[in-house]
């Protein structure tokens, strides 16, 4: 009876040692889809690890890790799933153009520099790595590369400060002032850059 016990003890622990094999999804055509491992959840299997997606010509979509990131069916514009993703991530569009680099925190909040770019490979978008308020600053640029607006957001994503608005010219066309998402100036009286 106590060897029986141990023995069904020693599977038992070697299975919980055993770790989940990278797994590879196919497009309809046989094209490479996805590559990342699978791991079973409390309430069905989980993205850990590192990830990479293809668009079915073969061109990279995007690449970076997962925490246990549920099936959930949130996806970002490439149609990269977003429930789980930590750490690292960048983005191509089917182009080649580069269309995303970020970084996240193990919560998955932005941390560091996180940038988007037009299909045309221009800047697009750029917000600053978060001050020690968790307030940032956000940019944006149409795809012929002009400026077009600048916002500062609190820890809330609340706009927070000066939004300040372009246009193609260059001209300041709006300036609008907020604190923690509430108005409190627009127009000729807000002071802009």
């Amino acid at each position: 009876m106590r060897s029986a016990a141990m023995v069904l003890m020693a599977i038992t622990c070697a299975a919980c040692r055993e770790r989940p094999a990278p797994t590879e999804e196919r497009y309809a055509d046989g094209s490479r889809k996805a590559r990342g491992v699978w791991a079973p959840g409390d309430d069905g299997r989980r993205r850990v690890g590192q990830w990479t997606f293809w668009y079915p010509n073969g061109q990279k979509k995007a690449e970076g890790d997962y925490a246990f990131g549920r099936d959930d069916g949130r996806l970002d514009e490439l149609g990269i799933p977003v429930d789980g993703q930590r750490g690292e991530w960048l983005g191509w569009y089917e182009n080649g153009q580069r269309a995303f680099a970020y970084r996240l925190d193990g919560d998955g909040r932005h941390v560091g520099l996180s940038q988007r770019w037009h299909k045309n490979g221009k800047l697009a978008v750029e917000a600053s790595p978060p001050d020690r308020n968790g307030r940032i600053v956000v940019r944006q640029w149409r795809a012929d590369g002009t400026t077009w607006l600048e916002s500062s957001q609190d820890a809330d994503g609340e706009l927070d400060g000066n939004l300040v608005e372009w246009d193609g010219a260059g001209d300041v066309v709006r300036v609008e002032t907020y604190e923690h998402g509430k108005p409190i100036c627009r127009g000729k009286a807000c002071r802009a850059p």
